[in-house]
């Protein structure tokens, strides 16, 4: 994660991107954790 944060900044602002498309990335970073945390916990469940 450390290398994939600052690349995209750079990368978007070089090439005109509105900065809006950065925080779409970390809205579905952000909500895939989420998504792992609860199937983490289904999981557990189950297994019990």
């Amino acid at each position: 994660r450390p290398k994939s944060t600052p690349t995209p900044t750079a990368s978007l602002s070089a090439n005109g991107v509105p900065t809006e498309a950065v925080d779409y990335d970390r809205l579905k970073q952000d909500i895939l954790d989420e998504m792992r945390k609860e199937l983490s916990k289904l999981k557990e469940e189950l297994i019990d």
